[in-house]
């Protein structure tokens, strides 16, 4: 599949731009024409490392019609005539382009599955995949309920993991900032007061005037530096995948965060397998299903460890026992689940058991972060005052 940048001309005679996925240049052509928009230009979009992500739709869109589309098929309306009404009702966008470019691709006799499948940034494999298999087996709307309540869940979950990580992110900005003024603005204009008065200076007022002098010199040299150490880092991170997955092992090994986003991770893997197995797709294909949306290279290689081992005719919990990764109680309950065929429940209590820890973890921790922060801050400015105003006060003290 492919993206493309267009310019053209709708209905009403307004000139439009957008991008889109299609098979090839003629395929993008007839998705156009079926829009109603005259095509002007239209060129290949190469893929690039990109920083911002331009074309992103929220989670709550997808989740908000997933719902939709499920309550609607239940009532009886069919599915072209849902999607038409859901693309009509968001506004201009680019989801509305989305869900456009879903109703038109069902128009030429494809299968929503099929449909959803071009816009993988939007929809992923297990969510594609699941609505296939609700098409074969005539129950897509149970389907698409099952993948509402994981999109929202997930997205609840996201967002409580994100919550921890803002608070501080926001106030080491604002340190930063401030502190880079002090050094550069303020901090040289003291300075030159005291040395000026002729007065001796300290081991915090040295170390001061050793870290302002850096920050005046060196700035431009430090920001680029900084800068190009995220670019490079970015682009190790794209193009070498042992290094990707050298540095997800890494972040699952730190301290109080890893041990949480383990089991974040791995209550999500469970649950979408939990849907996938209830769903009736094969054990094999959960597997690699799981591997690809696990968002952790780490973890997917050790997931493509397990399904070549069931390929090899392993049992599950033998398989997952065998990559040293996994604790000992997803190894027992996926065993349970194996001897009672119940795999979908035992997958089920392993995410709750996890998003429950995850939860818990982060209730801890977060009441931490405040004083944490507090105390850091309390010794940097402890520092500046004490170079700054210890000098001055000195020199007071000798005129009176």
């Amino acid at each position: 599949m492919k993206k493309y940048n267009y310019s053209g001309i709708d209905l009403q005679g307004t000139r439009v731009s957008g991008e889109l996925n299609a098979m090839n240049t003629l395929d993008a052509e007839r998705q156009l024409t079926q829009m109603g928009i005259v095509l002007l230009t239209m060129r290949e979009k190469k893929a690039y490392i990109s920083f911002f992500k331009r074309n992103k739709v929220a989670n709550q869109d997808v989740i908000t019609m997933t719902f939709q589309l499920e309550q609607l098929l239940r009532a009886g309306v069919p599915l072209l005539d849902v999607l038409d009404d859901l693309r009509n009702a968001f506004d201009s966008g680019y989801f509305k382009n989305v869900l456009s470019g879903v109703y038109d691709t069902m128009l030429n006799g494809a299968t929503f599955a099929e449909a959803l499948a071009k816009y993988p940034d939007v929809f992923n494999q297990v969510y594609v995949s699941l609505v296939g298999v609700g098409e074969k087996t005539g129950k897509l709307e149970v389907i698409l309920h099952d993948l509402g309540v994981n999109l929202r869940w997930q997205d609840e979950l996201e967002a409580k993991a994100k919550k921890l990580f803002i608070y501080p992110a926001i106030v080491f900005s604002v340190v930063i900032a401030v502190i880079t003024f002090l050094m550069i603005f303020l901090v040289p204009q003291l300075v030159s007061f005291i040395q000026s008065m002729g007065q001796e200076l300290g081991i915090l007022t040295s170390s001061l005037i050793v870290v302002s002098n850096f920050f005046v010199n060196y700035w431009l040299v430090t920001l680029i530096t900084l800068l190009g150490a995220v670019v490079a880092f970015k682009y190790l991170m794209y193009k070498y995948p042992k290094f990707k997955l050298l540095v997800h092992k890494h972040i699952l090994s730190i301290k109080l965060i890893g041990p949480i986003i383990f089991k974040l991770k791995i209550a999500r893997m469970t649950n979408t397998m939990a849907i996938m197995y209830a769903a009736g797709v094969s054990m094999q294909e959960i597997i690699d299903m799981a591997a690809k949306v696990v968002g952790n290279s780490y973890l997917y290689s050790k997931l493509k460890d397990v399904e070549l081992s069931v390929l090899d005719g392993h049992s599950i919990a033998s398989s997952f026992a065998a990559t040293g990764i996994f604790p000992p109680l997803i190894v027992k309950l996926i065993k349970v689940g194996e001897m009672t065929g119940k795999m979908d429940e035992a997958l089920r209590n392993i995410s709750y058991f996890y998003d429950r820890e995850a939860k818990e973890l982060i209730e801890k921790i977060e009441p931490a972060i405040e004083p944490i922060i507090t105390l850091f801050l309390a010794v940097l400015v402890g520092w500046v005052m004490m170079a700054t105003l210890g000098p001055v006060y000195d020199i007071i003290g000798k005129l009176k």
